[in-house]
């Protein structure tokens, strides 16, 4: 196991409500079809190469079965994989995270990219 853990949320990370508003106005709808930006994912890869962290997700999308496979499936046209994802303890991310260390014991450095 990698001692470096990206928590990742999606909406407002790997996409943006300004970007959402464009793309509708040319006829995509961003959140139904659960596209993601791809300059945020091209700087995602950058920090996960340089730091060599694994992806955790922690973002909404985890718990829809379609949203996360299209969200594999993005970080895997930019040379990413999911490592694991935060179980759902149904209050806040921050007790999802809490619930992923308990599970998962060590010392790890980490940031939580969310919005």
């Amino acid at each position: 196991m990698n001692d470096r853990i990206i928590f990742l949320d999606v909406d407002g990370v790997l996409n943006n409500g300004a970007w959402a508003m464009e793309m509708f106005d040319k006829g995509v709808r961003v959140y139904h079809d659960d596209l993601l930006y791809e300059p945020s994912l091209a700087q995602l890869r950058r920090i996960v190469d340089e730091t060599g962290a694994v992806i955790v997700v922690s973002s909404s999308w985890r718990q829809i079965a379609v949203a996360y496979e299209h969200l594999k499936e993005w970080l895997a046209k930019f040379g990413m994989e999911v490592y694991d994802k935060t179980p759902y303890v149904g209050r806040l991310r921050g007790d999802d995270i809490t619930a992923w260390f308990n599970r998962n014991p060590g010392i790890y450095q980490y940031v939580i990219l969310d919005d």
